[in-house]
């Protein structure tokens, strides 16, 4: 039947955009480290404003240790595409940067790139 047919096509159009990681997946990923002069706080303001509502924020009590989470909910289950570990050093800010195994259309890996290196310059 070509509904049915048209129907999977479309299911099959939509998964091929249903990519990334659940968090668990994300944190096996060796991470890139990165070290900036620029506080933690300033590099998490920078992140959220220029995001907006895009990134979710998790904030460690102990240990000074912030999560940005970057990713989509997809039917019903968020998938991460980045995930950046912030912690306040000496000096500035240590970041551990994971990467899923693709970009998403709302922040590519050059536009995360660029993110970084406005909001994190290396030290």
């Amino acid at each position: 039947d070509m509904r049915a047919v048209a129907l999977l096509g479309g299911c099959a159009l939509l998964m091929a955009g249903c990519v990334g990681m659940t968090q668990t997946q994300i944190r096996q990923v060796q991470p890139e480290l990165r070290q900036t002069k620029a506080t933690a706080n300033a590099v998490l303001e920078c992140v959220q404003v220029s995001l907006n509502d895009l990134p979710k924020i998790t904030t460690y009590p102990s240990g000074g240790r912030t999560e940005i989470s970057i990713g989509l909910d997809q039917l019903g289950d968020y998938r991460v595409y980045y995930l950046i570990d912030l912690r306040a050093v000496e000096g500035g800010t240590a970041l551990a940067v994971r990467r899923a195994n693709s970009g998403i259309r709302q922040l590519s890996e050059k536009e995360l790139d660029a993110l970084l290196d406005r909001c994190a310059p290396r030290a």
